[in-house]
């Protein structure tokens, strides 16, 4: 996911233009990379998994039902995302 944002934002034509250097690049992926991790894919398993999931499994009195209501809330939220 980290790689893709760059493209996306006046990153790609400051790599892309030779305005940063080697350094800055090697240190804006790692740094990227862990900010995307932490920021969308911890806190969106956190919420979906620990949360939402455990409450319609417990509603229904079934894990399938509360994984797959799960799984279909969570990919109707990204088409807005994948729409753009």
């Amino acid at each position: 996911m980290a790689i893709p944002s760059v493209f996306y934002s006046n990153t790609a034509n400051l790599i892309l233009g030779g305005k940063l250097s080697l350094i800055q690049i090697s240190l804006g992926f790692p740094l990227s990379f862990t900010y995307f991790l932490f920021m969308s894919g911890f806190s969106e398993e956190f919420f979906f998994r620990a949360f939402i999931q455990t409450r319609f499994s417990t509603i229904l009195k079934s894990k399938i039902s509360g994984v797959l209501i799960t799984a279909l809330l969570f990919g109707l939220l990204h088409i807005p995302n994948i729409m753009r």
